[in-house]
């Protein structure tokens, strides 16, 4: 089952980048099978049906080379070809291509119906049960700890078991963090004193420990 699960409550997308940039390494070295690395972000969507067409436009090898763009049903329909149908002749030597599709701030995706979220995580197990030679790997990031026990029991069957939970940074952590930050923007000049970067972590940690709102504390005085 080509899917895995992270939620709650910070270094999750940063932590799957790094380890996409691993795999890009040794793929570039001939070590691992060719990949395509996609990343969603549900909340740049205007609708969650937008994942569709997001997901087609930015495949790299879609079926002639058709790049228009569509609708959200044709561009579903386009997918469910390219991932559950064999798509290539069985005596062909096209191998298939293999998709790896992050999907940030997942949560944004989540309809009355679900049906976003099910096709999504439902592709990768019928491309394996299809024989298909095109793969589809999902990873999904929630900041919901809950999310996947909210969810329909049809799209929980897709998702399975693996998940990883992240727990949030702590004070020590986030002023830790913070000083690298400005450190690495501007090694010779001191953007914030240390008491603004401990005012802004201690605030941090007291709500959530969720990094970004300390990157906008930081950036208030700015704006």
């Amino acid at each position: 089952m080509s899917i895995a699960f992270l939620h709650d409550c910070v270094g999750k997308t940063a932590s799957v980048r790094a380890g996409i940039s691993e795999l890009q390494d040794a793929q570039s070295r001939g070590m691992i099978t060719n990949f395509d690395f996609i990343s969603l972000n549900g909340m740049e969507m205007r609708h969650p049906f937008e994942a569709y067409v997001r997901l087609w436009e930015e495949l790299k090898w879609q079926q002639n080379g058709d790049k228009k763009i569509c609708s959200p049903e044709i561009a579903a329909a386009k997918l469910e070809a390219l991932f559950t149908n064999k798509g290539v002749n069985a005596n062909s030597k096209d191998k298939g291509r293999v998709a790896v599709v992050l999907v940030d701030e997942i949560d944004y995706l989540v309809t009355k119906k679900q049906t976003v979220l099910y096709t999504l995580f439902d592709w990768p197990n019928r491309a394996l049960q299809c024989g298909s030679k095109n793969r589809l790997v999902v990873i999904g990031v929630s900041n919901t700890l809950n999310l996947p026990e909210r969810l329909h029991p049809r799209v929980q069957s897709r998702i399975g078991s693996r998940r990883c939970y992240f727990k949030s940074y702590n004070f020590k952590q986030t002023v830790a963090i913070l000083k690298a930050k400005m450190t690495q923007a501007s090694p010779s000049y001191t953007v914030f004193d240390d008491d603004a970067i401990i005012f802004a972590s201690r605030k941090t940690a007291a709500l959530s420990g969720d990094l970004r709102k300390a990157f906008h504390i930081c950036r208030a005085p700015d704006e």
